[in-house]
């Protein structure tokens, strides 16, 4: 393994650097597997942990359950401006397809033809919760809660330098009611706040 180099940078930057953004690769979604055991996420902070644990064993299936149907991604402004990002958000299937590209542990080729070393680890080194859940204040989703958790990240690569997110972003929280009748969290939305924009 090659040595760690910190990024004092954005999520949005390191998932560009691993060639994780973009809609290209729709074929990466959902693999087919047997059910696994299934512990719900019954509070918000349970949902966060099942959020970094999926991070850490790359578990695709495990992540998707744990999203919202209308899941939404924000990025850095200064990331939108900077990488030319046609938005500042996505939704669920490319979050999906940008997870999917980061667990699968092979390379991924670009548009361009460069071709993104695999990443052959997550480590979750921190994920702390600074801002205890509060009330959200969204009407349309009645509910919705919302915490600030610090987090650092190494992503082991395969002949390239790790790379490490490290820094705040905000997580809402919904209630919905699972097949089973119970209550339980699914990640609304997820707000890069990893850097500082000038």
């Amino acid at each position: 393994m090659q040595s760690s180099r910190f990024f004092p940078t954005g999520l949005t930057l390191t998932l560009i650097l691993i060639g994780l953004a973009g809609c290209a690769g729709r074929d990466l979604m959902m693999p087919n597997g047997l059910d696994k055991e299934y512990v719900p996420a019954t509070t918000p902070e349970l949902l966060l942990e099942k959020v970094a644990q999926a991070y850490a064993d790359r578990d695709l299936e495990c992540y998707a359950d744990l999203l919202a149907e209308d899941f939404v991604f924000t990025f850095l402004p200064c990331d939108v401006n900077d990488l030319g990002l046609g938005s500042d958000h996505w939704g669920r299937e490319d979050e999906l397809i940008s997870a999917a590209r980061m667990f699968s542990g092979e390379p991924h080729v670009r548009d361009d033809g460069t071709v993104v070393p695999p990443i052959l680890a997550i480590e979750v080194l921190e994920f702390r919760q600074d801002v205890p859940w509060e009330d959200a204040g969204d009407r349309e989703h009645p509910g919705t809660m919302r915490a600030i958790y610090s987090m650092k990240v190494l992503f082991v690569r395969e002949g390239a330098s790790d790379l490490v997110v490290d820094g705040p972003c905000i997580f809402f929280a919904s209630p919905v009611r699972n097949e089973d009748g119970q209550t339980v969290y699914r990640l609304r939305g997820w707000v890069d706040q990893t850097k500082v924009c000038s």
